[in-house]
């Protein structure tokens, strides 16, 4: 099965919304702030990494 650049990227950006979408809930659930910010800024490098694959 191959996979265009395309396929992977948009895959990427979708993970990110739903991470972006779900960490508050799961911050909320689960009150471990550190976990939350830590993973926000892993959301904000591949985010950064995508955009910048692009340029």
């Amino acid at each position: 099965m191959q996979f265009s650049l395309s396929d992977i990227d948009s895959l990427v950006l979708s993970l990110i919304s739903l991470l972006r979408k779900y960490l508050p809930a799961l911050s909320l659930i689960f009150p471990k702030l550190h976990l939350y910010l830590f993973m926000h800024k892993i959301v904000d490098y591949a985010h950064i990494y995508v955009v910048e694959s692009y340029i």
